[in-house]
């Protein structure tokens, strides 16, 4: 899990996609939309590769921390386990941003990777993105709510209030739904100009596999 992170905190510091550099050598009003999100959405995914890799070493050492303490001092703590716990429910939502970004969720698109025609696949990937766009949606307008209540009560090991546990939930999804709507562009992209898009998309792609 380290090495993922540290892998994910490389990748977000790689350099600007073709977006980025047709902004700055100058294009139309569509590129200038796209290259300045993409920007965004990299920056994103910085900060979330980051958050993933502070919240992996914090874990491994609050849940090793507790394992000497509780077998070998014989006396457990009462933080790490709930700690562990916390880190957990961030380390899924904010890394899951970086899992989106690259692809890594699991997806059936073998049938669609198959459909001879460009703007058709990239109209069923625009409706998916809808639909996590959505779902994004859904879990941030749910989870303040759940967030704001949970906030009146605190945590028995840690003191903290409850309601940073479903911080994190909210966080991770506004990182997913920047992803997302990148990845929509993306699809749009395809609509317009097909053969662009896929002139732009072998470098990305050839990148991911280094």
């Amino acid at each position: 899990m380290p090495t993922s992170a540290v892998t994910a905190a490389s990748e977000a510091l790689r350099p600007a996609g073709p977006w980025v550099r047709r902004v700055a050598s100058g294009g139309t009003a569509l590129d200038r939309v796209f290259g300045w999100y993409y920007a965004l959405s990299r920056w994103a995914d910085m900060v979330a590769a980051t958050m993933t890799f502070v919240i992996v070493v914090a874990f491994t050492i609050a849940v090793s921390t507790q394992v000497f303490m509780r077998y070998v001092m014989n006396q457990g703590l009462p933080w790490p386990e709930e700690f562990a716990r916390f880190a957990l429910v961030w380390l899924t939502f904010i890394a899951g941003s970086c899992a989106l970004r690259r692809g890594y969720h699991i997806g059936i698109d073998y049938f669609v990777e198959k459909l001879p025609w460009v703007r058709v696949k990239a109209l069923f990937k625009l409706a998916v993105v809808a639909s996590i766009i959505l779902l994004l949606w859904v879990i941030i307008d749910y989870g303040t709510d759940l967030a704001q209540r949970a906030s009146r009560r605190t945590t028995p090991g840690m003191g903290i209030s409850q309601g940073w546990f479903h911080t994190g939930v909210v966080l991770g999804a506004y990182f997913m739904l920047i992803q997302a709507i990148e990845l929509g562009l993306r699809a749009i992209q395809a609509l317009v100009d097909p053969v662009r898009h896929a002139a732009d998309a072998a470098p990305a792609v050839a990148a991911e596999e280094r």
